[in-house]
């Protein structure tokens, strides 16, 4: 498998972080914190935070989730609390995209509808984006 090309973190409105992304931090979150997050690290030549995955749900499952899997190369996240799963999709979406979708990221697929959310509601964030998984 060819070698991702991650994106350079260019700071969000509203994220907070960095923290350490391990145990400690991620327990000093909310247990029912909704919102979504970044994962990051360092980027090898200098000292630019890269992207590497985008998420959402619980903040606090979903960061101890990812303690154990592929994303282990992960050093610090961001993250941001919102106020519904509408919200959260879109705003998963917009990240998904702007740090080059499933090209850049270890993400696998483009960010589901929210269960239960009527179909094609919400909508992706991306004009003309019908949730293809590129």
């Amino acid at each position: 498998m060819a070698q991702k090309q991650h994106l350079e973190y260019r700071g969000e409105r509203g994220m907070r972080g960095p923290y350490p992304f391990d145990q400690d931090a991620i327990d000093e979150i909310a247990e029912d914190e909704y919102g979504v997050y970044l994962l990051t690290h360092e980027a090898d030549d200098d000292d630019s935070v890269i992207v590497v995955y985008v998420g959402r749900g619980i903040i606090q499952d979903r960061l101890a989730d990812h303690l154990d899997d592929e994303k282990k190369d992960a050093l610090h996240f961001f993250y941001k609390p919102l106020n519904d799963e509408d919200d959260g999709f879109r705003e998963e979406c917009r990240l998904f995209h702007q740090y080059g979708k499933r090209r850049h990221l270890y993400n696998k697929i483009h960010p589901s509808v929210p269960k239960g959310s009527p179909r094609n509601h919400p909508r992706c964030s991306e004009r003309g984006c019908k949730g293809e998984p590129d």
